[in-house]
């Protein structure tokens, strides 16, 4: 008796050749229940359900069908590090969405896949493809079709599903013998872009809390994702097909959220460098303007914050662009206005070091530089309780200015 027959008879309380008898009739059941259709192969079966869903459709309040607007350019600057080195360009049609639900919550290699959903952009509307297990022994022919579809695309799309969806699939893949190029696929994982934009904004980064603060969407006598394992483990026993279709619904939605979700990042993208108000949306505006001077986009991140502004934090960081543009007049009154509202003492004391880089190496007033300088070594000083868990910090922070102080020092005393 191999592992998946010795589950199947686990949980059926009976032996395997039983449990392969009835599960057809068990599927038949499932499929009628959740609108899918059976698929087999000798005595192996799953349920497959496809959905289409209209553009014009809104989940929570973000309409679906903007997900035909998404582009190269703003796909490369979301997941830039993940696009490093592709040099097709990426389309709507090009993603494949993918949530997974699993017999636990570990990604290690007894853990199985029992429901895989995804979704592809297609010309008519948004289609939903979801792989149902009915019986662990099935779980070859699961792999097989899933095969066929995963491997249709180049980039898959998923929340968290670096740490966990792409590293579970690949293990069963490989457990049942077939193929798994790790790097056939680029992989966006919206979780990344999700702390960074929101960063500060949310109390976590569940798909849940992003749903309801960031989507608008709130589930109503939807599963939580932490009981689905035991769910399915009392289907197996019960037979009980309307669990199965609560467990369908929440994977269903989970797929609508992250379509949304990649609509919403573009609104963001678009909104916080396009429009002088924010439209109430929710977004990080240093977080957004840091994102585009990672990817190089000074033009953009510049916007951003011209226009979006408003903290020591914001004006600070408008002023680095301002310097990297040669713009350095106006990165003085940026960092003059940051050093001026901030509490914030690493604020203080890099604005005052960014204005003495300034008026030493572009400016060539030392007196000024010297001042700023001398500012930030005595706000410093003032201030050394702070570091008083990090005193290696705190000497390194004094040591580095003191050393400023004397090289201005000695650049005055030459040009006297």
């Amino acid at each position: 008796m191999n592992r998946l027959e010795f589950f199947d008879r686990f949980s059926s309380g009976k032996n395997a050749g039983t449990k392969r008898s009835g599960t057809l009739v068990n599927v038949e059941r499932i499929a009628e229940n959740i609108r899918g259709k059976v698929v087999s192969c000798g005595n192996s079966s799953i349920v497959l359900i496809e959905n289409y869903i209209s553009p014009s459709v809104f989940h929570g309040n973000v309409k679906l069908g903007e997900i035909y607007r998404i582009n190269d350019d703003f796909l490369r600057t979301v997941f830039y590090s993940s696009c490093a080195g592709y040099d097709k360009e990426i389309r709507p049609e090009d993603l494949l969405f993918i949530d997974v639900e699993t017999t636990g919550l570990s990604a290690g290699a007894g853990t199985i896949i029992f429901l895989l959903g995804m979704v592809e952009i297609k010309e008519g509307g948004i289609r939903i493809k979801q792989y149902f297990l009915p019986s662990f022994s099935s779980e070859w022919l699961f792999i097989r079709e899933l095969s066929n579809d995963i491997f249709s695309k180049k980039i898959i799309v998923t929340y968290n599903g670096k740490s966990f969806d792409y590293h579970i699939i690949k293990n069963r893949f490989v457990i049942q013998g077939y193929p798994f190029k790790e790097d056939f696929h680029l992989h966006f994982d919206l979780l990344y872009p999700a702390r960074k934009f929101w960063k500060g904004l949310l109390e976590q980064y569940s798909l849940g809390t992003v749903e309801y603060r960031v989507l608008g969407f709130k589930r109503y006598e939807d599963v939580h994702g932490s009981e689905i394992p035991l769910l399915y483990f009392r289907f197996l026993n019960s037979g009980d097909t309307e669990i199965v279709k609560r467990i369908v619904h929440h994977n269903r939605m989970d797929l609508l959220s992250l379509v949304a979700l990649l609509v919403r990042l573009r609104e963001i993208i678009d909104f916080s460098i396009n429009k002088n108000k924010r439209d109430g949306l929710l977004f990080n505006i240093g977080a957004v303007a840091g994102h585009f001077l990672n990817c190089k986009k000074l033009v953009e991140a510049r916007k951003v914050l011209q226009r979006h502004g408003k903290s020591s934090v914001e004006i600070f960081r408008l002023g680095l662009v301002y310097k990297k543009t040669g713009e350095h007049r106006d990165a003085i009154s940026a960092f003059l206005r940051s050093i001026e509202i901030s509490r914030d003492l690493r604020i203080y004391l890099s604005g005052c070091v960014e204005l003495a880089k300034i008026y030493e190496h572009v400016l060539k007033n030392y007196k000024e530089a010297l001042n700023y300088t001398q500012k930030a070594l005595r706000r410093l000083e003032r201030h050394r309780i702070l570091y008083q868990d990090s005193p290696v910090l705190y000497q390194r922070d004094y040591n580095l200015l003191i050393k400023r102080e004397k090289r201005l020092l000695r650049k005055l005393q030459n040009q006297g």
